[in-house]
């Protein structure tokens, strides 16, 4: 969507369903394709750059997977995928205001940042694991800086949020919360 040469919102109308093997976004406002008719079918998210917030909702599809980095700008971040997994793998999620991030399962790689710059960060595994090997960072102040929740089990990530809290489930884990011996919180 755009290269760079759309200078207003992208929005999609209730009754528009995207369908695509991938997408990529490159504009100069805010993109938001959650207001469709509620069945996006997206396998793959790629290179995503805004001067504004992004929101995605892939609640047709049976995962997503990203490959490319997504930075907004100094904005909001959403992405939703139903059906599978919201797999990052190696790529970065930058925002400001918020990240939320959710999937039926959430998993990062070694070498992927999700940085909320100053925002709270949400990790919502939707029911399914949260598997991250990356980083998760805020400089955030509340109580919220960085969530994790609704998952069977969560595999930390290195964490910083040092002006903030880091809250582990709502009661919402139903296993085991792991961190490996090199994690940092």
């Amino acid at each position: 969507i755009g290269q760079g040469d759309i200078s207003s919102a992208v929005t999609q109308t209730a009754t528009d369903v995207l369908t695509a093997k991938t997408v990529t976004v490159n504009t100069g406002s805010s993109v938001d394709l959650s207001t469709g008719a509620g069945s996006n079918v997206i396998a793959n998210l790629g290179a995503v750059t805004t001067a504004g917030a992004f929101t995605l909702n892939n609640a047709g599809g049976t995962g997503l997977t990203l490959t490319g980095d997504t930075t907004t700008g100094g904005n909001t971040v959403s992405i939703t995928t139903a059906g599978g997994a919201l797999a990052l793998g190696t790529h970065n999620i930058t925002g400001d205001t918020t990240v939320s991030l959710k999937g039926v399962g959430v998993t990062q790689s070694s070498g992927s940042t999700v940085d909320g710059t100053a925002g709270t960060i949400t990790i919502d595994g939707g029911g399914g694991a949260i598997n991250m090997a990356g980083l998760v960072k805020t400089t955030n102040a509340t109580t919220s800086a960085v969530t994790f929740k609704d998952a069977t089990t969560v595999a930390l990530p290195n964490v910083t949020a040092s002006s903030g809290s880091l809250v582990i489930g709502q009661g919402d884990i139903s296993s085991a919360v792991t961190q490996t011996a090199t994690d940092v919180l």
